[in-house]
């Protein structure tokens, strides 16, 4: 039951996270250097 009910917030997050890491191969590193131009 508790699977059931984190897994949709679970995958929200996973498919956010995967997005920034394709976005930036360097990490939060690039991510942080993008925010503060």
């Amino acid at each position: 039951m508790l699977l059931a009910h984190t897994t949709p917030i679970d995958g929200a997050n996973i498919l956010f996270f995967i997005s920034l890491l394709v976005s930036s191969p360097q990490g939060f590193g690039e991510i942080g250097a993008d925010e503060q131009p």
